[in-house]
């Protein structure tokens, strides 16, 4: 399953790609949202986790671009502002997810699991 990443720490980024490339997930990483917007227009991704707060725009804002090209995106908002920005985050259209920082590996992997079974199940049924 190919992921895309975004979060506007690169430490953040390198974390999260190390330890998904362990569990045999590949993955892209851009701490600039509009690249990496750019980039999934250009490319299939099958999930995206994105960061909700940074400079240049937001999760929300990333999710609705996202969104606006894929509408059946699988999109996955990390944040360490849940209580802040609970309401906004959770009456936005398209969140598969919301993960609380710091991450908990275990719930975003089963979460990737999941999706994972979901698009088998989409693809397998395309095939028939």
């Amino acid at each position: 399953m190919k992921v895309l990443l975004i979060d506007d720490e690169p430490e953040i980024l390198e974390c999260f790609s190390a330890a998904l490339a362990l569990k045999g997930f590949t993955s892209k990483q851009f701490c600039n949202p509009k690249e990496a917007i750019d980039t999934y227009k250009r490319e299939k991704f099958d999930v995206v986790i994105t960061d909700f707060k940074m400079s240049e725009m937001n999760g929300i804002e990333v999710t609705e671009a996202i969104r606006a090209h894929d509408p059946n995106a699988y999109i996955i908002l990390i944040t360490g502002y849940a209580n802040d920005y609970k309401a906004k985050i959770e009456h936005s259209e398209g969140i598969y997810a919301i993960l609380q920082k710091p991450i908990d590996l275990r719930g975003l992997l089963d979460i990737l699991y999941k999706i994972e079974e979901k698009l088998r199940g989409i693809n397998n049924h395309q095939e028939k």
